[in-house]
């Protein structure tokens, strides 16, 4: 379904890689276009603006799942740790440069703007838990590269899954 809507890049990179990958995490991630930090399944916009084609085709109800919840996350990574617990991290890459500035420069942070997923997958009360906790760490002055989020509720609340 968003097979055509997709860059010839990215349609190379899924025909050569697959649907998705491995990474070196051992998670299930969407694969890159060879020579980029870009996703398979990206497009660009007249505006240069990068569009997920699997959500763009969802939105239009062109397609039979949702975007996975690793983009819909995305900055965020979730880890599984081995005591069972949750773990959410800020991954910080090169191609994010741009959005993080953005976010500064309008005062908006990560999980606020992540407010729709991470409540979706996690639920309310998990998300007034973050939001107590960033608001916590603020309180004290301390500067932080990241936050990681811990959480017993190993199983996310929401539809799509990879």
């Amino acid at each position: 379904h968003f097979s055509p809507v997709m860059s010839e890049a990215g349609r190379r990179a899924v025909d050569e890689k697959g649907f998705f990958e491995i990474d070196v995490d051992g998670d299930l991630v969407t694969p890159l276009v060879p020579g980029s930090e870009e996703c398979a399944y990206c497009r660009r916009d007249a505006d240069g603006n990068c569009l997920c084609t699997i959500e763009e085709q969802w939105n239009k109800g062109n397609g039979d799942f949702c975007k996975p919840i690793s983009c819909r996350l995305y900055p965020i990574r979730v880890s599984k740790l081995s005591n069972g617990m949750t773990a959410l991290n800020l991954h910080r890459w090169n191609i994010c440069r741009d959005a993080f500035t953005n976010g500064r420069r309008k005062k908006i942070r990560v999980y606020q703007f992540l407010k729709t997923p991470l409540t979706h997958f996690f639920g309310e009360d998990f998300y007034s838990a973050l939001e107590a906790a960033a608001n916590n760490c603020g309180r004290h002055k301390r500067r932080s590269a990241s936050l990681t989020v811990l959480s017993k509720s190993s199983q996310p609340t929401g539809c799509c899954g990879i």
